[in-house]
């Protein structure tokens, strides 16, 4: 539900076929494609990947050469999103996927996730590369005659500069992919990254937008890192225009963009949290787009809009702050509550339509490390969910249909904050919650104010949360337990889950991987660090008007406009 990765920025691994669909007609049914190479070491101009492909996305991104030319040029198109950016600075607002939505008009990557049918990273700012045969040495050849929306040229000491800047951001995700990297640049349009070791997901974490190809100039005005709505020079299909706090975002197209024809006069980014406010202006027509469209409300949307949503590899439920004193502390009552959570019943209460698959596992089903045996393992179990609580000290001891704390009397309560537009799942968790006697204190925060003042710092008993991967790789899910992140969910820390860690990213064959992964979910899996419920139906969905041609959106839920038009 969060964005989190994803919310993360580490969330690329190197093994998805991703599908491009003609954004002009309701998406189709996610698929599973073949698997792709099991190793990333041999010498390629396209890098190979490293595990069974994930499942296609429903609406993805497509990569043209610079020769596109506009069915139609002309009109603005406004765009309903739900906050402000997080940052205007992609790499580090790319964490949000509110952000990356926007960002990615202004930014550009060196290459981009793989075609359908395919299993290689496609060429974008970088033209093609080569991979040295023991995986440590990355070869880009970079696109000649690219400018920066400021002037600057886009060669190898931009790369340069971007790379640098990247280590030096010692809170970033992203640093640690950068770790130890140093950079050559033998011509303006060669790169040579050479690495101390293996990273089995390097080239996912190059096509991410995290990062992005920001001009030198505008790093050199901004040494604070972050800068917020201004000054924002990429080499993208849209130019910064405007950022008002709490309004608007406005692009106006880059006209000399290298991959071609730019159809919009311009994109508006409006920001309008409440959900049923989004509806009526797209209702109204004053807004072309809107993302997040209520699941209760979906149905009927799509009878008069064009759908589009993204069928991901996340399992959705609940996570536990295990630090913060109270319940959520004693490893027994999180037990209880994966049995305590009525996963069909809150499925169904999501989506009547059943498009979902109950799962009480970290894996989705389409991964590559999924695990049959631990995919019902926790199922509703109420009974057995009482017998724990009993046994750890949690019962209604005063009829009130509430468990109680056996040490203080008092009722078992959960500090349940959520944010604004994941507001409908939390309710129907909240209800189900109550029938098994957890009295769940659901509180709705704007957006950013919630990651930044709640879910971070770890203010919270327990919150909506997901197994955290766009591509099905188990590192984009487990990296959330690292010790040294930021974006520690759970709030563990503990240095043996950091060696497995490293050992999995540092291993480029799938096999000695998934090794690796298993006897990590067999380490973790006695912690009870969450109770999930089921893989949601989809990702990210977005309701269009008919007159809008060509909408897409990539694996790495990331809205593309580059190609859009209004009829």
């Amino acid at each position: 539900m969060f964005a989190s990765r994803t919310q993360f920025i580490t969330i690329a691994v190197v093994m998805l076929t991703v599908a491009v669909t003609a954004a002009c007609a309701p998406a189709a049914a996610p698929t599973t494609a073949p698997p792709a190479a099991t190793q990333v070491l041999p010498k390629a101009t396209t890098a190979p990947t490293t595990a069974p492909a994930a499942p296609t996305a429903t609406v993805a991104t497509s990569v043209e050469s610079g020769n596109f030319k506009c069915p139609k040029k002309g009109g603005t198109l406004t765009y309903a999103a739900l906050a402000n950016p997080s940052s205007t600075d992609p790499q580090i607002g790319a964490g949000s996927a509110n952000a990356r939505r926007m960002l990615n008009q202004i930014y550009d990557q060196l290459i981009t996730p793989p075609l359908p049918g395919k299993s290689e990273f496609q060429p974008y700012l970088a033209t093609k590369w080569d991979i040295s045969a023991d995986g440590l040495t990355y070869t880009f050849t970079l696109r000649s005659g690219v400018k920066f929306h400021d002037g600057t040229a886009f060669n190898s000491d931009a790369v340069k500069t971007n790379v640098e800047r990247v280590q030096g951001q010692s809170t970033a995700s992203l640093n640690r992919a950068f770790q130890g990297v140093t950079v050559e640049t033998p011509n303006e349009t060669a790169v040579v990254l050479k690495r101390k070791e293996v990273r089995a997901t390097f080239l996912s974490e190059l096509a991410d937008i995290a990062f992005s190809m920001i001009s030198p100039k505008v790093l050199r005005e901004n040494p604070s890192r972050d800068f917020v709505g201004k000054n924002l020079a990429g080499t993208g299909p849209y130019k910064f225009v405007e950022f008002v706090t709490d309004d608007r975002l406005v692009l106006a197209p880059n006209t000399s963009w290298w991959g071609g024809e730019v159809c919009l006069d311009r994109v508006v980014f409006r920001f309008i949290s409440e959900p049923a406010t989004r509806i009526l202006e797209l209702e109204a027509g004053s807004v072309q787009v809107m993302d997040n469209v209520p699941p209760d409300q979906v149905k009927r949307i799509s009878e008069k809009y064009n759908m589009f949503d993204w069928a991901s590899c996340r399992v959705e439920g609940l996570v536990f702050n295990v630090s913060k004193a109270g319940p959520t502390s004693d490893v027994k009552f999180r037990e209880a509550m994966r049995y305590a959570l009525n996963q069909e019943a809150i499925l169904k209460g999501i989506d009547a339509t059943g498009k979902y698959n109950m799962e009480t596992s970290w894996l989705s089903p389409k991964g590559w490390l999924y695990v049959p045996a631990a995919s019902k393992k926790y199922l509703y179990d109420l009974p057995k969910a009482k017998q724990l609580w009993e046994a750890a000290g949690y019962k209604d001891t005063d009829g009130d249909g509430i468990l109680n704390d056996a040490k203080t009397g008092k009722n078992v309560e959960l500090d349940f904050p959520n944010g604004q537009f994941n507001e409908f799942f939390a309710q129907v968790m909240q209800g189900e919650l109550q029938k098994v006697g957890i009295k769940a204190n659901l509180k709705i925060y704007e957006l950013n104010t919630f990651y930044n003042q709640y879910l971070w710092p770890g203010n919270y008993q327990t919150t909506l949360w997901n197994s955290q991967s766009e591509d099905c790789d188990p590192s984009g899910m487990f990296e959330q337990l690292r010790s040294t992140n930021t974006q520690n969910i759970p709030q563990l820390r503990d240095p043996k889950i950091d060696e497995m860690l490293d050992q999995g990213l540092k291993t480029a064959d799938v096999n000695k991987r998934k090794e690796i992964y298993l006897k990590l979910i067999e380490y973790i899996e006695p912690m009870h660090l969450f109770a999930f419920v089921g893989e949601k139906y989809v990702q990210d969905n977005h309701a269009s008007a008919k007159r809008v041609q060509n909408f897409r959106q990539d694996r790495y839920r990331v809205v593309k406009l580059d190609r859009t038009w209004l009829e």
